[in-house]
């Protein structure tokens, strides 16, 4: 057990540290060196129960400052599949674990304190990077944009997935989510360069081409979605012609029609 005069002793050399203070609840506050995106400085706590003098079990902790940060600039942490790879990824990365919407670890002595800090602060720093996929439009980030949104309008759905064909093959599409009675299988259309898109528009004819003519699955009423890049205007009138005949085609903007759709399934 330790006192909090003891860790402000302890930590008072730390150059990761700029201030220790009591918080009312009892809990001790420790301002890191470590700040978000936007300068604000990342706060870590020793945490103990109220009413008592000494820490008898210490465990660092955000509070879920982090996750409420996050949620401030209306990013939802551990959403998607891919960003709860990124965050799984973090927490084995800086050995700690998730607690209601609290990153946290578990420290034993006073010399645990500041290798924990540092780990606590930097899984709580990659955290809040989280902000910069949302920052960034560049191609291979347009899916996770999707993604996002997808997550948002149900819970049942898969990314990269493959649907079998009497062939024997598969035809693989960005994302099927599942309704209550129907699939939708949904490709993304996103280039900056004109070539690229005609490419890709082709690519995805060819996968709603074979989808229908070589399975059952559109037969029972399965819906085919094509969503594309709306921020870049360099797609060719007859290819998004093309997959229409095939495929309800949304830009990505029209985030209402696309919630229609998938709740209605």
């Amino acid at each position: 057990m330790f006192t909090v005069q003891q860790v402000e002793k302890h930590l008072a050399h730390n150059a990761l540290v700029a201030h220790i203070d009591a918080v009312p609840k009892g809990h001790i506050r420790i301002e890191t060196g470590f700040l978000y995106p936007d300068g604000a400085s990342i706060d870590v706590f020793l945490e103990q129960e109220d009413g008592l003098p000494v820490i008898q079990k210490p465990r660092l902790t955000d509070f879920g400052g982090t996750w409420s940060w996050l949620q401030n600039l209306e990013i939802k942490p551990n959403k998607s599949a891919t960003q709860k790879l990124y965050f799984n990824r973090i927490m084995e990365l800086y050995h700690c674990a998730l607690r209601g919407a609290a990153i946290e670890l578990e420290v034993d002595t006073l010399d645990d304190l500041p290798s924990g800090i540092a780990r606590l602060g930097q899984a709580c720093l990659r955290t809040a990077d989280l902000i910069y996929s949302k920052r960034l439009r560049v191609q291979n980030s347009f899916n996770q944009d999707v993604e996002d949104v997808i997550a948002d309008i149900v819970t049942e759905y898969e990314s990269g997935s493959d649907i079998p064909l009497r062939t024997g093959s598969v035809v693989k599409v960005d994302f099927r989510t599942r309704g209550k009675k129907l699939e939708t299988a949904i490709q993304t259309l996103s280039s900056g360069n004109g070539q690229y898109a005609h490419q890709r528009a082709v690519e995805i004819n060819a996968r709603w081409d074979d989808l229908r003519e070589l399975s059952d699955w559109t037969n029972i009423g399965n819906q085919c979605v094509t969503v594309f890049d709306d921020s870049v205007d360099v797609y060719d009138s007859q290819d998004l012609d093309r997959l229409e005949r095939k495929s309800v085609v949304l830009p990505a903007s029209n985030v209402e029609t696309l919630s229609s759709i998938l709740k209605a399934a």
